[in-house]
């Protein structure tokens, strides 16, 4: 399958499946852990990953679209 709106929905699932990764992680150091330092750590680690996923793959989509409207003004 090769359409741009389930590709779109696809990358679309998987960020919130990221976001929804790092609520459920940052609600579980906070409900069982002691507030350490290193907890501090594990959510900015978990949320720096989790943001440049999403922004990389928001980058990929309007590349995506960049290629598909040019082809497209290619074809006309």
């Amino acid at each position: 399958m090769n359409s741009p709106i389930y590709s779109a929905s696809k990358i679309f699932a998987l960020a919130t499946a990221l976001v929804s990764m790092f609520s459920l992680q940052a609600s579980m150091l906070t409900a069982f852990g002691d507030g350490s330092q290193w907890q501090v750590g594990m959510n900015a680690g978990t949320g720096s990953c989790v943001f440049l996923l999403i922004a990389g793959m928001a980058l990929l989509m309007i590349r995506r679209s960049r290629r598909a409207i040019a082809d497209l003004s290619k074809q006309e």
